[in-house]
């Protein structure tokens, strides 16, 4: 896993003149600690917790969202009813794979 501390701070500026405030040392030692004990756990549970991490970052386009669940279900009912056929995994990656 990758190191965090060394050079990694940032500065705020407020402003006023020469004076900046230094708040990478609180940060910095509590994003250490988190990785130390991230660092312990197995690695499933590591994959989870990434997992869960950019599940939690992402913010889906409830447009999009919404159209995509719109289109599987009219697929999905155009199968049920014999108007679309289905194509087998082996062609569709046939397709896709390089010679």
């Amino acid at each position: 896993m990758g190191q965090l501390g060394h050079g990694c701070g940032f500065q705020i500026s407020l402003g006023l003149g020469e004076q900046a405030f230094n708040v990478e040392t609180e940060i910095m030692a509590s994003a250490l600690e988190l990785v130390r004990e991230i660092e312990k756990l197995p690695p499933a549970e590591r994959a989870e917790l990434v997992d869960q991490i950019i599940r939690d970052m992402l913010q889906p386009d409830v447009e999009i969202e919404a159209a995509w669940a719109e289109e599987s279900s009219q697929r999905w009912s155009a199968y049920q009813a014999g108007e679309l056929e289905s194509i087998p995994y082996e062609t569709v990656m046939a397709k896709y794979r390089k010679p």
